[in-house]
């Protein structure tokens, strides 16, 4: 069908309605020359019995027949017909075969709609096309009819760079069905006398992928074609650039091929290289031998040398070509004879002697990526790969695509930098140093709040109302139910009838709010507007109606690159990082005894929990020497915050759940070791002959980090059931462990409020001298895309989302010391940074010539790290005092760091 789109883009999202019949082919040839999917049409005679009157002189009739006469009605009918495919495609230009005759089944298949003369709509950038639209693109000598590929291809048919026969990408989600109009004229004897004489023809044409270089050349119908330069000499072996070509547009092999001379004949076998015996083309010294290797043992501009003859000794040069060629230098030695071995190099000359080898490319074409280089690509550890991931191969910085294509990454076919890397990698830039590797997706543990239900933020209304938690990383969604039930006199109650106040019968509409975590994107998700998604832990937000209709496109699925997903998301942040271990250590020593029954007893015992809230689980490490040779005993967290004596280290500590009782114990105590869901392999400790005791074992106390500092670590003697009195030896206060100290919280900084820099990147770093209330702190900031050769403000504020000025607050302390107060200026802030003892160097940062801003000072906000995560880091632009307007134009939520 042809199809005039309509503008309105609600209408482009949802459909289209049908629209005129399909115009006709060019009308059948006896004779012509026709192959498998040639399209042709023809007319035909249809005659068709319509009922007349019996009684009627023109309607046919048997004698006395009253009832049921008919006259035969004839009509022409024009249908497209295709050449079928297989052996019988041999008889579509043979008499006896045509279209629309007897046997013309046997050779062409017949559409069932009848064609219309003349051509579908043109072709328009920019418009809307549905599965299977037709639109005709005129040309010098005909009209070419093409066909929009199925859902969701169809989306890209009026995209820039899909226009059918001319755009990069036609191909991809357009077919070309034939023509409607005019004729191709026969293609006219080549004007030989205005073109030079090559000699020898070369040889011809073949199709494949790398397969030309720029200045290579070929041969076709006497003519001789050069390859053109880079870019355009990858198109030179693909399918549809052939010199001469009519596979799909007219010329388009004139975007690959330049016409340059005619020839005859054939081309004299190149001679072996003379290199010795021309001085212009000697090298100097020799570069090392080519050594076999993979598809990354070479890299562009590395220089090799190879010995044609040992008597006398000659050797070649040659330099391994840019990328993606350069894939084959390691595959394929330069003089091997295999068919691939002069994709990867380039000849030099001849060479003599040794040269240094030569260095490692100046990847002076590519940017240099901020923060070091991510890890090495390993081809033999692939797993875990996911979207986003950046890997690093001979400095170069590649980065896993998005999509569905994001699974090649993890497969070796598709290493960087080989012959399939563009499929699965996008090259980012070049590196120097090291830095973490980026996390894969779906390695990020959506974590619930440290606190649980207590911790439920107060615009989640429905989780405080319910008791119930809120992830780590949320975002909030308001539900409205319409007419429920309310007095008619309160005074959110609509009464337009003027019913009495105690009346019910009245009725709101009532928004409660919700935060449901941030998943990852999901295909085929009937995703609605506001909706939140993440791809690793970058936040997209579904777009308002009508664009948010493009949510629940695959074609549309959000990106860490850009493309079209735009049309359907919007950046919304980050999500925090995932959390290391929390771990809290207990430095022992003796207890309990006058005089002391293990005086020498030192070690530590080491505490991890999964999180910082109730119920998370444990495990136990203990290393105390100076204890009773070769026994077993208990080790166990109780309830006081003193070793002094039994009394103040008190009994067990754990938080009762009945269902987990064990017959005769106290429901949910893991400490007697003999419930297996929470303490699987007892909660026991061993020595060795010189008195050293070990334990390394999981437990559930049904607590959290949080409610265990400060509580002490008891070891018992022997068990009695061993002989033993079971007495406390030991006792030691768990305290946070050394191994974090500094207590550190990251932002990733991401554009906001505008995105004046839309393309901010980077991290603010913020270490805490402890956990609690009134620590100091250092910021350490590396944020690259900000404005050039300035100075601004960076702060932590009140806010725990990026999403406007609103939700991201003010200015982040705690009044404490009204002393500090500078005139003017609120008491104890640090962030206005001129209050000597609270900000001694200022909270400013400054940047460079390229944008990159950095910072590095110390500050107290009356705060420790426990009070600031999830909170927000601002960048303010530059200052009003520099002539700038100090917007905020950068944003991180702060989260724990990753492991």
């Amino acid at each position: 069908m042809f199809r005039i789109a309509p503008i309105a883009l609600a209408a482009g999202l949802v459909g289209s309605a049908a629209g005129a019949p399909e115009g006709c082919h060019p009308p059948y040839a006896a004779g012509g020359s026709y192959v498998s999917g040639s399209y042709v049409s023809a007319t035909s005679t249809v005659e068709t019995p319509v009922p007349c009157d019996c009684a009627l002189p023109s309607c046919p009739s048997s004698e006395g027949q009253t009832a049921g006469c008919s006259t035969t009605t004839t009509t022409t009918e024009t249908h497209n017909y295709k050449c079928v495919d297989g052996g019988n495609s041999a008889y579509c230009g043979v008499a006896g075969f045509e279209p629309a005759t007897l046997h013309g089944y046997i050779a062409w298949t017949k559409e069932s709609a009848q064609c219309s003369s003349g051509c579908p709509g043109a072709y328009v950038s920019g418009e809307s096309y549905a599965a299977a639209d037709k639109v005709s693109v005129a040309g010098p000598a005909y009209t070419a009819v093409y066909e929009c590929a199925a859902s969701p291809l169809n989306k890209f048919c009026g995209l820039p760079g899909y226009a059918p026969g001319s755009g990069n990408y036609w191909r991809t989600v357009w077919t070309l069905l034939g023509s409607c109009a005019g004729t191709i004229s026969p293609t006219s004897s080549p004007n030989y006398v205005s073109l030079a004489d090559a000699g020898g023809c070369p040889d011809a044409w073949e199709a494949g992928a790398f397969k030309y270089e720029e200045n290579d050349k070929v041969s076709k119908n006497g003519l001789v074609f050069e390859c053109r330069i880079f870019p355009f000499s990858q198109l030179c072996g693909l399918e549809g650039y052939e010199p001469l070509g009519e596979l799909w547009w007219e010329d388009a092999w004139k975007t690959a091929w330049t016409v340059v001379g005619y020839c005859s004949g054939t081309s004299s076998p190149t001679t072996s290289p003379s290199f010795d015996r021309d001085p212009a083309k000697h090298v100097g010294g020799c570069p090392d031998e080519w050594v076999e290797g993979t598809n990354a043992a070479y890299e562009e501009g590395d220089m090799v040398s190879v010995t044609v003859s040992t008597s006398p000794l000659r050797k070649i040069a040659y330099t391994c070509k840019t990328w993606p060629f350069s894939g084959f230098c390691g595959l394929y030695a330069p003089n091997s004879g295999r068919p691939d071995d002069q994709q990867g190099w380039r000849m030099n000359g001849s060479c003599s002697g040794s040269i240094r080898p030569t260095a490692a490319p100046s990847f002076g074409a590519l940017n240099l990526v901020a923060g070091g280089c991510p890890r090495d690509y390993d081809e033999n550890n692939l797993s875990g790969i996911g979207a986003g991931d950046r890997v690093s191969l001979g400095r170069v910085v590649y980065e896993c695509k998005s999509g569905a294509v994001s699974a090649y990454c993890s497969q070796p076919a598709f290493v960087p930098g080989g012959q399939y890397s563009a499929m699965a990698w996008d090259v980012k830039g070049y590196c120097e140093g090291t830095m973490r590797p980026t996390m894969a997706p779906t390695s990020y543990d959506n974590a619930v709040l440290r606190g649980g239900a207590a911790a439920v933020p107060p615009a989640c209304q429905a989780e405080a109302a319910s008791g119930g938690t809120v992830a780590k990383c949320y975002y909030e969604k308001d539900t409205t139910t319409t007419g429920v039930s309310c007095t008619c006199g309160d005074s959110d109650c609509p009464n337009p009838s003027g019913l009495e106040a105690t009346s019910t019968a009245c009725k709101k509409d009532v928004t409660v709010t919700s935060c449901p975590a941030v998943g990852e994107y999901a295909s085929g998700s009937s995703y609605e507007a506001g909706d939140v998604v993440r791809v690793g832990t970058t936040r997209f937000k579904c777009r308002e109606w009508p664009y948010m209709l493009w949510c629940r496109n695959e074609a549309y699925a959000p990106s860490l690159d850009s493309g079209i997903w735009s049309n359907a998301w919007t950046r919304d942040g980050d999500c925090p990082a995932t959390s290391a271990p929390k771990c809290l250590v207990a430095n022992m020593g003796p207890s309990n005894g006058d005089p002391l029954r293990y005086e020498d007893a030192s070690g530590s015992v080491k505490i991890c929990f999964d999180g910082w809230n109730a119920g998370a689980g444990a495990s136990l490490e203990m290393d105390v020497a100076g204890l009773g040779v070769s026994t077993t005993g208990g080790v166990h967290i109780h309830t006081g915050t003193s070793c002094a004596n039994a009394t103040a280290q008190g009994g067990h500590y754990w938080e009762i759940r009945a269902s987990d009782a064990a017959p005769g114990k106290t429901a949910g105590d893991p400490w007697f070791g003999d419930i297996a869901d929470i303490a699987p392999t007892g909660t026991s400790y061993t020595t060795d002959a010189n008195g050293l005791g070990t334990a390394d074992f999981a437990f559930d106390s049904g607590t959290g980090l949080d409610d265990n500092v400060g509580r002490v670590v008891v070891i018992h003697d022997t068990y009695t059931a061993d002989g033993g009195d079971y007495a406390r030896v030991a006792c030691g206060v768990l305290v946070e462990s050394a191994t974090l100290d500094p207590h550190c919280l990251v932002a990733n900084m991401a554009p906001s409020n505008g995105d004046r820099y839309d393309a901010v990147s980077g991290t603010v770093k913020v270490c805490f001298d402890g956990w609690n209330y009134g620590a100091g702190a250092n910021l350490e900031m590396n944020v690259a895309g900000l404005g050039v050769s300035t100075m601004g403000g960076v702060h932590i504020h009140t806010g725990t989302s990026c999403a406007d000025a609103s939700a991201q607050g003010g200015h982040y302390f705690v009044t404490t010391r009204a002393s500090d107060a500078a005139p003017g200026k609120t008491a104890g802030d640090p962030w206005f940074g001129d209050t000597a003892d609270i900000a001694p160097t200022g909270t400013s940062y400054t940047t460079d010539a390229n944008g990159r801003g950095t910072a590095d000072f110390t500050f107290d906000s009356g705060t420790g790290l426990h009070d600031n995560v999830g909170r927000v880091v601002v960048i303010h632009d530059t200052y009003t005092a520099d002539g700038g307007d100090y917007a905020r134009v950068a944003c991180g939520v702060l989260a724990e760091p990753a492991p």
